[in-house]
């Protein structure tokens, strides 16, 4: 079955792919664009609301990414001042890990916008990164995921007859 919609869009090391079929929506992820997906969830279209919701801010996990950093950095210093001579350039190690989380935790920290969509429970069904969306485009995705939601499904009666239903 072809798919209505794909949106694919990067998110720190991820490549995570949205995708709307006719009765489902399909969320997986692609750990570096290595071609494996993993967390692929499969959501019925009964199974969702039309309440979506955009918020902007910073990653999660940057409070962390910030600490591994700081940590790194104490580790480097203490062990280049307690080491004798020629074993200190082993410390260096720990400043390349220094280098690394600040690097990560700056990417973290960029502002990133979604739009979230939300099953009947509550819980968030998948979510869309829309960094760099004009507000027409953010416009005609709503537009196309409420349409996509009420858009009728044809089921046989009894008689034979084809009726249309809204889900």
């Amino acid at each position: 079955m072809d798919s209505l919609r794909k949106y694919t869009f990067r998110y720190v090391n991820w490549i995570k792919t949205v995708e709307f079929f006719s009765d489902r929506l399909e969320s997986s992820s692609d750990f570096w664009g290595l071609g494996v997906e993993k967390k692929k969830k499969i959501i019925l279209r009964t199974d969702l609301t039309p309440n979506v919701t955009e918020s902007s801010g910073p990653s999660k996990g940057i409070k962390q990414a910030w600490l591994r950093a700081a940590l790194s950095l104490l580790l480097f210093l203490v062990l280049y001042i307690l080491l004798p001579s020629p074993w200190r350039y082993s410390s260096l190690l720990f400043f390349l890990l220094l280098l690394f989380h600040s690097y990560y935790a700056v990417l973290l920290s960029q502002k990133l916008d979604w739009v979230f969509l939300y099953r009947k429970n509550g819980d968030t069904a998948a979510a869309v990164k829309i960094n760099g969306w004009t507000a027409e485009e953010r416009q005609e995705f709503h537009r196309f995921y409420t349409n996509w939601l009420i858009a009728p499904t044809y089921s046989l009666s009894g008689d034979g007859q084809r009726t249309t239903r809204s889900i």
